[in-house]
């Protein structure tokens, strides 16, 4: 599975409670430090890049979210980008709350 802009690893713990093995691309390098001691020997690859530098391989992953994080991606570099390195019939989750 990869994480777009894991953060704190909030969604990443629950996802790693479930089985999952998590690339994480986090592009703030005190942020990526925090994650790796808070899921240290987890199963957790951290990529201290941002999502569209970072470099992953096509038809990778059968998983992409993305919880509150991706309106900072150039969209038009990261959903192309999706499109590539998620399996076909893959999915992409992406959600974030907006307070109105």
């Amino acid at each position: 599975m990869l994480e777009i802009g894991p953060g704190t690893g909030r969604v990443t713990r629950r996802v790693l409670a479930r089985g999952a093995r998590v690339v994480a691309v986090e592009p703030d390098a005190a942020m990526a430090a925090y994650l790796a001691r808070a899921v240290a020997g987890a199963g957790v690859d951290i990529v201290v890049e941002t999502f569209e530098a970072a470099r992953l391989e096509g038809d990778r992953f059968d998983l992409a979210v993305a919880a509150t994080s991706f309106h900072w991606v150039d969209q038009a570099i990261g959903v192309p980008k999706l499109g590539r390195i998620v399996r076909p019939a893959g999915w992409a989750a992406l959600w974030w709350v907006q307070l109105v």
